[in-house]
């Protein structure tokens, strides 16, 4: 497909048109939409926008005297290849710009929101049986689209999970990856927002986090009831780990999936350590997994005033604690204004079987999960 995408067309339209104005422009001015140097395009590749809607959405041709088939064949994977590169850094420069407008609106927003802690569901207090308590989960799933489960991993292996992601992120550090994971360039770290200190690292089925997951989804647990007799999930889509350090910024608003009929995924965030505030924990605003909410996420108007009706809840978890989402549900990684503090979590995504027979809008996002990992809950029955 070698159509840009009409954010893109519009926006350099919209440079060409403003090209003819003043120069004399506030360098601070971060209102403008338009997509310039400033906002960390290289000119080439502007240059290549540029040539590629004005030439009817295709690069120049190789002249016209070059009988030779063959090279131009070549030469027009090569185009077509820096088209799509072209696109895809555009694409991404404007999702980082229009995060970054969002977060702002956000920031002022959360003076005046008051913040709630996620507590477990308030059925869980005459509940002992860990198969009802799943039932009071998946309820809770349907009405908020987040509940909070306490104690469903141990602190000994908590701490060996933790120590295992720090080493191997340490490793991925020394080797310079991390700064490749932050453009999404690099094998085994997965796309998020607000990519400066914050990473999705995926997770081997080894060592102690495949001991975790085993001990989370086993039988006659919360988790492993929840799934295999009130969710029926089987396939794990994701298995990573969210490392979150000092000065990093706050998430826009934003749910992980478009909405569907059914919750096309359910993610398990699990805490390795105790999440304090200054750590930034992710907050959730819950009952917004609906249609209505969706619709008005689109319109930027009702979007905030939305956002300024919500509930916000807070998951300051303890070790070993986790919260269990449904992906079409609204929430963002507040900022770490920890002097030095790191948040981790490990996280598992399980996808629900009822979304994938809706047909229209059935697939799955791309997981963070390495692409030779294949893991069910049936493995741990």
């Amino acid at each position: 497909d070698t159509s840009i995408p009409r954010r893109i067309n519009q926006l350099l339209k919209m440079e060409e048109q403003d090209s003819s104005s003043s120069d004399e422009e506030d360098d601070d001015d971060t209102s403008s939409p338009l997509l310039t140097l400033k906002d960390g395009l290289s000119g080439s590749v502007l240059d290549a926008l540029m040539q590629f809607q004005t030439n009817g959405g295709c690069f120049l041709e190789e002249s016209d005297t070059d009988d030779d088939a063959e090279e131009k064949e070549r030469a027009a994977v090569l185009k077509a290849k820096e088209a799509k590169n072209v696109i895809d850094e555009t694409g991404r420069r404007l999702q980082r710009r229009e995060a970054e407008e969002a977060v702002k609106k956000q920031q002022t927003l959360m003076l005046t929101t008051t913040m709630l802690d996620l507590v477990e569901p308030s059925a869980f207090a005459n509940l002992t049986n860990n198969n009802h308590k799943a039932e009071a989960v998946s309820e809770t799933l349907i009405t908020d689209g987040v509940a909070r489960v306490n104690n469903v991993l141990d602190s000994d292996i908590c701490d060996r999970c933790l120590a295992d992601i720090n080493a191997r992120f340490a490793f991925f550090e020394q080797e310079g990856v991390t700064e490749d994971a932050a453009e999404e360039k690099r094998d085994g770290f997965g796309s998020i927002f607000s990519r400066n200190n914050r990473y999705d690292m995926y997770l081997h089925n080894e060592g102690p986090c495949k001991e975790a997951l085993a001990d989370m989804l086993r039988p006659d647990t919360v988790l492993g009831d929840l799934f295999r007799l009130f969710l029926h999930g089987e396939t794990l889509h994701e298995f990573s780990s969210l490392l979150c350090d000092s000065g990093a910024a706050s998430q826009p608003i934003h749910p992980d999936t478009a909405f569907s009929v059914h919750a096309p995924l359910w993610t398990v965030f699990v805490a390795l350590q105790d999440v304090t505030i200054d750590m930034g924990p992710t907050v959730f605003l819950p009952g917004t997994n609906t249609l209505d909410c969706h619709d008005r996420l689109k319109v930027d108007d009702e979007k905030f005033q939305m956002f300024a009706s919500c509930e916000y809840r807070r998951s300051l978890l303890k070790k070993g604690d986790c919260a269990v989402m449904d992906s079409r549900t609204f929430h963002f990684g507040d900022a770490n204004m920890s002097e030095e503090k790191r948040r981790v979590l490990m996280y598992f995504t399980i996808r629900n079987p009822l979304h994938s027979s809706t047909g229209a809008r059935a697939d799955y996002p791309k997981g963070s999960i390495w692409p030779d990992l294949h893991l069910s809950t049936k493995d741990y029955l």
